[in-house]
């Protein structure tokens, strides 16, 4: 199953990627091109980071179809069962029986829900680290800011 996490962040960092690419091409930003081409070729690494993240991680499916074929089909099937049955006994196993059934769809349920949390945290420490790099970028940013400042000022 598709992460759209992991495709939103892709796609959020290849048009990253665009942005500082398109920055570059002007001339007016020709003194800080090399930052620039530094935080595209990043964005880029990232894009495919989390791409390869995507192809290589599988999402969990919950299955929701599931309780709906248990409201359907087994509802049903125990209807029909117990329809013009008169043995309570009968009716009880029948009821029992159903009982399990839902009991058996409410723990694979949990177990889904358990992979779909550690599913979840993996892709948590994904982004920590690239949002680790990120505040880095920032810091590299700001670092040549305050080389320009010092150098010769921030005007274009």
């Amino acid at each position: 199953m598709k992460e759209e996490y992991l495709e939103f962040a892709v796609l959020l960092e290849k048009g990253l990627a665009g942005f500082y690419e398109n920055m570059k091409k002007q001339d007016r930003f020709g003194r800080i091109k090399q930052v620039l081409e530094f935080m595209e070729t990043h964005s880029f690494e990232h894009a495919e980071r989390l791409a390869e993240i995507s192809e290589t991680t599988d999402k969990p499916a919950l299955g929701e179809s599931m309780i709906l074929d248990y409201q359907n089909t087994v509802t049903k099937k125990v209807n029909n069962e117990i329809k013009g049955e008169n043995d309570l006994m009968k009716i009880l196993q029948v009821l029992a029986d159903s009982e399990e059934k839902l009991g058996d769809l409410y723990n694979n349920t949990a177990e889904t829900m358990s992979r779909l949390s550690r599913h979840y945290s993996i892709l948590a420490e994904h982004f920590k680290d690239i949002a680790g790099d990120e505040y880095k970028h920032r810091d590299l940013l700001m670092a040549d800011k305050k080389r320009l400042e010092e150098k010769e000022g921030g005007k274009i």
